[in-house]
């Protein structure tokens, strides 16, 4: 069966819908030249991730080339046969170390595990990446090398996309080389291959409301009154309005601010572990949605309708509407990120301004010298959609057409730092305030810090248009877990807020702890949800003659020996219970100054729960610096018994770009000097506790 024929019962919709589609977008006339190639033998397909850190309107580049053709499913890819002269376009994010995205996870291991041959087939693959991390686009170098294994012929070299170095550049190059590659392979002519390339149209145009009472979009990401009903269960589309509850400042002193923030979910039924993340959907700041309806001389108060001008593309808006221009101005477009360069070579062609019509397609025109001036101009200077109107105010382009144009706002993910156990209806977040001063001399401040920042318990950030205050969040799950079994130790290291998903785990033992302390002395009451999946935390041997079904949860009364359902967090019970070590490896600048939650760390050391090794950087009256590598390499000793003997698994929450390469080279030299090992030793025995699930990391770029 062919992918027409899988395909074909699915309408736009559910084409898109299937897991990692990118919906269609035909700024570029890539289409119709694809089309008339099509029209012939070849068939086309593509899979693309469910990705954020791509822009795009870039990578939705490739979707009208190759959608509108033939469209099939990651899962499905793997079953269909490869009509001779094909092309596959792969664009890849990596996961983890190294793996696909769960998306991705089933075609990979169908391309490792196949041993036929495939024909006929070209193929070219772009990788999502951040070089600050040490697997660097594996997930897309891997499946480059088994399709080759296989018989596939590569078209053009795999691109590496590098988020901390030009992304949107390297593959606009990386397009460019495809297209000439399209052309000799497929005979495409000079005259078709000219409509890839710079033709920009509307996508969207305004459309008339369909009534004056329709019901507006208030910020909800997918459905519309979703704020206003609250119906569980909560997830990406369906946010969960949680109110401040707590927001203090941590650091005792200097210039820098991390906040810990505490979020009432009462209601949510978030069943989250120490060591998950919570999303935030972040809004733009009021000054900022102010001066840009300014300059683009905006009613915030009027209401913009977008409709897409093509039937056929699956999304049918750049983002909610109807909506307010204050709405989508504050919730849903991204006003405060670099401007991409695709919409500066947009905006140059609407620029009265002959200069400024050249500076600004210079600045988008993606070469070595134009790239380097925009990495300082835009990137070091942090210069957003507004700072380039203001610069260029030449520009003349209606305020609908912009607002398509830009990006939608991103979630932020945070590290929990609270215990599910100990802090029931409580989420707890511990938040580092980016604040940075500019090359120019300005200060930038993160766009969801700053918001965070300013949040009044109880009342949250005021929308401005009377509607009620909230912050939307949601549970999103991680694999940066405690072991099953408290009898195994950990060993934690972190820099600054890294400490965040640590400070769940020790608040989580300690209430254990303390609960089976309670029970083994007698004379409470105590609720006990169990889960079948975490029976090493739990001595059940009298429950199954009590009849009842250890995969349900229970409340159980210690004194009557009796079990009655139901609660909602996991507390696993044995009365024998004591915790394993618990090492802290935990840096910061100053003692005096931004030691965070110093009180909890040093109570949970002086309950024998917990061994800290603590790095002041700027402390040293020698003006040595000392980071948590020194202290790891004093403690050599017993990380390698902790890790060798004792089966202890081995977390890092930091920096990508510095701490988390850092800590793994001392890591090495730990296993070399008191293990023995050579350096390619050490090398595989990291790999091993990796593969073991003992490697644990959490860091952000």
């Amino acid at each position: 069966m062919g992918m027409k024929e899988i395909t074909k019962r699915l309408d736009a919709v559910g084409a898109t819908r299937l897991s990692g589609w990118g919906p269609r977008d035909p700024h570029c006339d890539w289409l119709d030249a694809l089309r008339d190639m099509a029209a012939n033998q070849y068939q086309w397909y593509s899979r693309f991730q469910s990705l954020s850190r791509l822009p795009e309107q870039v990578y939705e580049g490739l979707c009208p080339l190759l959608l509108n053709i033939a469209a099939c499913d990651m899962a499905e890819l793997s079953k269909l046969a490869v009509t001779p002269n094909s092309l596959a376009i792969f664009i890849l994010a990596t996961h983890g170390y190294g793996e696909p995205t769960d998306d991705a996870r089933e075609f990979v291991e169908h391309l490792r595990q196949r041993t036929t041959k495939i024909t006929g087939l070209h193929f070219a693959v772009f990788g999502l990446g951040n070089s600050a991390y040490e697997q660097f686009n594996a997930c897309a170098t891997l499946v480059d090398r088994l399709l080759r294994r296989l018989g596939g012929i590569r078209l053009i070299e795999v691109g590496l996309g590098d988020e901390l170095n030009n992304m949107e550049g390297t593959f606009l190059t990386w397009q460019a080389c495809l297209l000439e590659a399209i052309t000799q392979n497929y005979l495409v002519s000079d005259e078709k291959l000219q409509t890839f390339t710079n033709r920009m149209r509307r996508v969207y145009k305004p459309a008339p409301l369909q009534s004056k009472y329709a019901k507006l979009f208030t910020g909800e990401p997918y459905s519309l009154g979703s704020y206003e009903r609250q119906t569980k269960p909560f997830d990406a589309k369906n946010p969960f309005l949680a109110r401040v509850q707590v927001n203090r400042e941590l650091h005792t002193g200097g210039t820098r601010s991390c906040r810990h923030i505490e979020l009432d979910i009462s209601g949510s039924d978030f069943r989250y572990k120490p060591g998950d993340h919570v999303a935030i959907l972040p809004r733009n700041p009021d000054t900022l949605v102010l001066r840009f309806s300014e300059l683009l001389d905006i009613d915030l108060n009027g209401v913009v309708n977008l409709e897409c001008v093509d039937e056929r593309n699956p999304r049918m808006h750049p983002f909610p509407c109807p909506c307010t221009y204050r709405t989508a101005l504050t919730h849903y477009v991204d006003l405060s990120g670099p401007p991409r360069l695709q919409l500066l070579t947009i905006l140059s062609a609407h620029a009265t301004d002959a200069e400024h019509a050249r500076q600004l397609r210079y600045l988008g025109s993606n070469t070595p010298e134009s790239n380097e001036y925009y990495s300082r101009w835009v990137l070091e200077e942090r210069r957003n959609v507004v700072d380039v109107i203001v610069q260029f105010p030449s520009v003349r382009i209606s305020a609908d057409y912009l607002l398509e144009l830009l990006p939608r706002i991103k979630p932020r993910f945070y590290s929990i730092s609270s215990s599910p156990l100990r802090d029931s209806n409580r989420l707890h977040l511990t938040v580092a305030i980016v604040a940075e001063q500019t090359p120019n001399g300005s200060t930038f401040k993160g766009l969801t810090t700053q918001w965070l920042e300013a949040l009044v318990p109880g009342k949250s950030a005021d929308r401005s248009n009377g509607s009620p205050i909230f912050l939307p969040i949601y549970h999103e799950i991680s694999s940066f877990h405690l072991p099953r079994s408290h009898n195994i130790s950990v060993i934690m290291v972190a820099a600054g807020a890294g400490l965040a998903p640590f400070r769940s785990f020790i608040r989580e033992r300690l209430e254990q702890t303390r609960i089976n302390d309670v029970v083994s002395r007698g004379g409470h009451e105590i609720y006990i949800p169990i889960e079948i999946t975490q029976v090493p935390f739990l001595n059940i041997k009298c429950f199954p003659s009590l009849g009842h079904d250890i995969q349900d949860s229970f409340r159980w009364n210690y004194l009557h020996k009796s079990l009655i359902p139901p609660t909602n967090f996991d507390l696993f019970l044995d009365l024998g219970f004591k915790s394993a070590r618990m090492l802290l490896f935990f840096g910061c600048r100053h003692e005096a100054e931004d030691f965070l939650y110093f009180d909890e760390l040093l109570a949970a050391r002086n309950a024998g729960l917990l061994e800290l090794h603590l790095a002041f950087s700027r402390d040293s009256p020698n003006e040595a610096k000392v980071y948590v590598q020194h202290r790891m390499l004093e403690a050599a000793g017993e990380i390698w018994h902790l890790l060798d003997e004792c089966n202890a698994h081995f977390y890092v929450c930091g920096s990508a770009k510095t701490m988390s390469r850092d800590v793994r080279k001392c890591l090495l030299t730990v296993i070399e000097t008191k293990g023995r090992r050579s350096t390619s030793q050490a090398e595989v025995y990291v790999k091993r506790l990796r593969a073991d699930g003992r490697y644990h990391v959490d860091v952000w770029g």
